[in-house]
């Protein structure tokens, strides 16, 4: 069986309101079936995009040091009850320092995690840069389900999802929180990571607006989640008001896609070459 069930949430947050955040949240898991298999919130959609990053922090060193902090731990009470995968982000404390770091979660607690590493402009004052992208696998219905994970702004970076796709990904997933100003990049460029690897893609973004603790300013943000299929086909998605996008996503069609226009199939060949 191939198929599996997957559902972004998109909200609005509200800085620095943990307790109501985590109730949108909730409101929003609770319209999601069952049988979904994966459920994705937006970036730093819990504390807040503007919140204070240096009160906020998550100590990700472990499972039993994350369960201190009660983002995580109702999340992995919903991840034990639904027996899914949460993926969720938020700001990471690692001793002195920050990052911008997804992170999964299942009914065996922490099971991985990726910090941002191209950074959106102010963010690189707030944030220290991750070093390495990492593939995680999955187990859904008896098959191995490969994601990678880029974080909002990443979306443009197409090195970063090949790289993914040609280490075995069949799913990108990007956490976000994208601006509504540069809505145009956030459709583009959604469709052509799938289109281009031949993935399935979940887009889950922030919706409604945030008054920055940096400078005061009025962030926007785009909304329009979405759930993509490797032709670049749009399955589901939302406007810019709150909501779920679900899908059943069939992962056989990845290498059927993959088989009709081998793009990445030519790059190994291509490298193969130039190695010689």
């Amino acid at each position: 069986m191939s198929q599996i069930s997957v559902a972004a949430l998109q909200f609005n947050s509200i800085t620095n309101d943990i307790n109501s955040n985590l109730n949108s949240a909730l409101a929003l898991i609770n319209s999601v079936p069952n049988d979904t298999s994966i459920i994705v919130l937006p970036e730093l959609s819990l504390s807040g995009y503007c919140a204070d990053e240096s009160k906020f922090g998550i100590d990700l060193s472990s499972h039993e040091n994350a369960l201190k902090d009660q983002r995580y731990k109702t999340l992995f009470d919903i991840a034990t009850q639904r027996d899914c995968f949460i993926i969720a982000c938020e700001v990471e404390q690692d001793g002195k320092n920050t990052y911008d770091t997804a992170f999964i979660i299942s009914k065996d607690g922490l099971i991985g995690k990726q910090r941002k590493i191209f950074l959106w402009q102010n963010e690189s004052k707030r944030f220290k840069r991750g070093k390495k992208q990492k593939l995680f696998s999955l187990t859904i219905n008896n098959q191995k389900v490969k994601i990678g994970i880029g974080i909002c702004y990443e979306i443009g970076f197409g090195e970063i999802a090949r790289k993914l796709a040609l280490d075995g990904a069949n799913l990108l997933i990007y956490p976000s929180a994208f601006g509504k100003a540069r809505g145009y990049a956030w459709d583009l460029a959604s469709r052509a990571r799938a289109l281009e690897n031949g993935s399935f893609l979940i887009a889950c973004n922030s919706c409604g607006s945030n008054i920055s603790e940096i400078n005061g300013e009025l962030l926007e943000f785009y909304g329009h989640s979405k759930i993509i299929d490797p032709k670049g086909n749009i399955i589901s998605q939302l406007d810019n008001s709150a909501g779920v996008v679900i899908a059943s996503i069939d992962l056989s069609e990845v290498k059927i896609q993959r088989d009709t226009i081998p793009y990445l199939k030519d790059i190994k060949k291509f490298k193969k070459s130039n190695s010689k």
